[in-house]
Parts: C-alpha cells; sequence; structure tokens
C-alpha cells in the first residue's frame, strides 16, 4: 500500500532528471533517446526509525535499500517514452547498481535510476535547416491517480538539469534558458492523473551561429 493509505492525502512525489546524454534525433521517425539519472523523493512514515546524531553533527546518516527490498514505490512512467531501459552495472548485478533507494530517519525516501529513454516528440521541420525543435518528456504513474499520488516540481532543484558534456552530436546545441516544466491533471476514461511536463529547445549549431552573429 501506498504511504498514508488510510487517508485522503495523496503521495506528494518530487522528480528530477538530469540528462547526461542526448542522441539519435531521428525526424522521420519523430523520436530522440536520452541517457540521464531519474531521481524521485517522497516521504514514507512507515519508515522511520531512531538514530543517534549529534546535535551538532553535519552527517547525513541514512539507509541504502534495493526494489528487491519491498520498499513502496510510485510506479512512475514517461508516457510518450517508446522504449525504457534501467542500467544495471553489468549482467550479474542482481542488485541493481544503478539503481538505489536512500532512507532518512524522518521517513525521506530518494529513489535514483540510471535510465536509457527512446521519446515521441514533435519535431517541427517548417524551417529546415533553420529550425528550432521543442523535444518533450512526460511522466505519471500508471498504478495511482491523483486522489493517490501527485507530483510536484521541487523547490531547491532544478526539476530537468543538462550535463555540460549532455549533446554528443555537433549538430545541435541544448537553450537552456528556455527549459520548461509544469505540473497537470491528464484526464482518462480511468481517472484524473497527476503529470509533469518536461520540454527544451533543440537548435541546430547554425542557427546558434547566425544568432551569435546578429
Amino acid at each position: 500500500e501506498r504511504p498514508h493509505a488510510n487517508t485522503t492525502t495523496p503521495v506528494v512525489i518530487e522528480p528530477q532528471i538530469k540528462v547526461i546524454h542526448i542522441y539519435g534525433v531521428n525526424y522521420e521517425d519523430q523520436t530522440y533517446t536520452i541517457t540521464g539519472y531519474f531521481r524521485q523523493t517522497w516521504y514514507d512514515e512507515r519508515l522511520k526509525y531512531d538514530i543517534n546524531i549529534p546535535d551538532n553533527s553535519t552527517d547525513s546518516k541514512y539507509l541504502l535499500f534495493t526494489k528487491n527490498d519491498g520498499i513502496w514505490l510510485p510506479d512512475t512512467f514517461f508516457s510518450n517514452s517508446i522504449s525504457h531501459k534501467d542500467r544495471s552495472s553489468n549482467n550479474k548485478d542482481h542488485n541493481h547498481a544503478y539503481h538505489y533507494l536512500r532512507v532518512w530517519p524522518d521517513g525521506k525516501v530518494l529513489y535514483s535510476q540510471m535510465i536509457d529513454l527512446k521519446l515521441n516528440a514533435f519535431l517541427e521541420l517548417k524551417y529546415y535547416p533553420y529550425h528550432i525543435t521543442l523535444p518533450t518528456i512526460v511522466l505519471e504513474s500508471y498504478g495511482y491517480s491523483a486522489d493517490d499520488l501527485t507530483y510536484k516540481l521541487p523547490i531547491k532543484n532544478e526539476p530537468l538539469k543538462f550535463e555540460e558534456r549532455t549533446l554528443n552530436t555537433p549538430a545541435y546545441q541544448i537553450y537552456t534558458d528556455k527549459t520548461m516544466s509544469s505540473a497537470n491533471i491528464a484526464k482518462y476514461d480511468t481517472g484524473q492523473f497527476s503529470i509533469i511536463n518536461y520540454s527544451f529547445k533543440l537548435i541546430p549549431t547554425r542557427v546558434q551561429n547566425l544568432l551569435s552573429i546578429l
């Protein structure tokens, strides 16, 4: 069961994506691929525990778990993905070294994954070769409606971040000043579901060079 399942209070999930690589931009199929870290945080009061930490200590003590330990997870998925691969450090790693769950004494949970996503996106070619595209990433829960779970954009951290080495092709640049994120409600026949939309501008290098000249 989800945290506070016996109440009408939904679980609040704060997701964050850090993109390491963008590649495979395919205008014919209207797809692109990313590799990055996907992190989610929430509170589960059932996981609270006592630990002796001195008041003047700067240490942040926590326990480490894996998905096999049976901790509740929010069933988050990327609804505009064609394929989703969760990374493991090697074929024999059954504990998923690129997955971990940290649990703090107050019940705060951090679930971190390294993922490869192939995503659908509307890649506009109207002004090719001087086009600017707006790729998107959409996430929601397949198991919990908005009554049970809600996604919230983190206040202290950027919800969508890029590493400097992100784009491994000289043909494009990311216009990070135009990165956008929004939390919304999607309505389906099966109910209402909390979703988050991420988008960013992908600019051909020739356009970026032209803008710098102007």
